[in-house]
């Protein structure tokens, strides 16, 4: 013998099977639960970016400290031959 599925009387006073019947609260949890996941989704995808954002950023700056840095390196060496320069002249005027 088949059993029908179990049966549940709605508002009007007549027979729906349970899988007929409108939960309006389960349709209501079910798009507050997408609406939620489509708010996360995006706000991953904002962080995402932002993310992506601030590495190039810190990539600019470290490349351009670099130069820098590489900059002032030649400069000093200019300034550590010159010294030597004066030096020897000073060297050479003493003597």
């Amino acid at each position: 013998m088949v059993s029908s599925p179990p049966m549940m009387m709605n508002d009007h006073n007549y027979y729906l099977p349970y899988h007929q019947m409108v939960d309006h609260s389960y349709a209501y949890r079910l798009i507050a639960e997408e609406n939620k996941k489509r708010q996360n989704t995006a706000a991953s995808a904002r962080f995402r970016v932002k993310k992506k954002l601030r590495e190039q950023a810190l990539e600019k700056t470290s490349k351009d400290k670099t130069v820098k840095a590489e900059m002032l390196e030649n400069k000093m060496r200019e300034l550590e031959k010159e010294i030597k320069w004066l030096r020897s002249l000073i060297i050479e005027k003493d003597a």
